[in-house]
């Protein structure tokens, strides 16, 4: 049996073009099936509580409790803000840290979900130094730390923390330090130091505790 070639292309192209036709099919039904999906998720979008002013700007969930949110809210021109815990079930909420001037923010929980680890801004309106600070939960105790970072983990023990901070040196310049902290003595130790010309832009800490590993550069 012989196909000559115009019948060869006329197949050819019936077939491309009933795989085009096929393609298109599975096109349209994927994107309604994403439509109707996208129109379910936003069904089961659900209001918490009115928070009102000022506006939340870090949410972190309890390492513990399911129900449980961390939040920070306040405007970055230092017109005040609050730091407070958020029951998402009852609309509770309970207020750690409140200030009419200066910059509250949040870094992160302690592992058994006790404590938080907040930070304040230099001359923030109600605390007597700017930079870290402890905060229980149970009693609203403040514990200082140290002062402010941005970049701040905890060990794999989830007893000690792990820093990066700026130290200047005699002659005015400034490096860069890695530091760990045991949270109970409150016991520095030096891990890392850079030269006056670079800086840390990363760190973490391996599963076991053995290494760590970090990010370095010239600014």
């Amino acid at each position: 049996m012989y196909i000559s070639g115009s019948s060869l292309e006329k197949t050819t192209l019936n077939a491309i073009k009933s795989l085009l036709i096929f393609m298109i099919t599975l096109l349209v039904a994927f994107l309604g099936g994403c439509r109707q999906s996208s129109q379910s998720s936003l069904v089961n979008v659900r209001r918490l509580v009115s928070l009102g002013k000022p506006p939340a700007n870090e949410i972190l969930w309890s390492p513990v409790n399911q129900n449980k949110i961390l939040v920070s809210s306040g405007y970055v021109n230092f017109s005040g803000g609050e730091n407070y815990v958020l029951n998402t079930e009852t609309g509770e909420k309970q207020i750690l840290a409140q200030t009419e001037y200066g910059f509250l923010a949040i870094r992160t929980w302690l592992p058994d979900g006790k404590s938080i680890i907040m930070a304040a801004n230099k001359d923030t309106a109600g605390f007597e130094k700017g930079g870290l600070w402890e905060v229980s939960l149970e009693d609203n105790t403040f514990i200082f730390l140290q002062a402010e970072t941005d970049k701040i983990i905890w060990g794999p023990d989830e007893k000690s923390l792990t820093i990066e901070r700026s130290r200047k040196t005699e002659s005015g310049q400034e490096k860069t330090e890695l530091v760990w902290i045991d949270r109970t003595t409150r016991k520095e130790t030096v891990i890392f130091e850079t030269k006056t010309d670079q800086t840390i832009f990363g760190f973490s800490w391996s599963p076991g505790g053995k290494q760590l590993v970090f990010s370095m550069g010239s600014i």
